[in-house]
């Protein structure tokens, strides 16, 4: 729904994945929680601030 991603994050979530969950996109969050950025199929994955999410 509109606005929940910003409600999760807000709340206090790492990060947010609607359903129906779209491989490719889930695919995408994890090798940027795991290996920071990542391009796959033309797009570009990174985390909204920039940051690893380890660092």
């Amino acid at each position: 729904m509109k606005g929940d991603r910003e409600k999760c994050l807000e709340a206090g979530a790492s990060d947010y994945i609607a359903k129906p969950v779209n491989t490719e996109e889930l695919l995408g969050l994890l090798r940027i929680w795991l290996f920071g950025k990542q391009t796959n199929s033309g797009v570009d994955y990174e985390r909204s601030n920039g940051e690893h999410p380890r660092s």
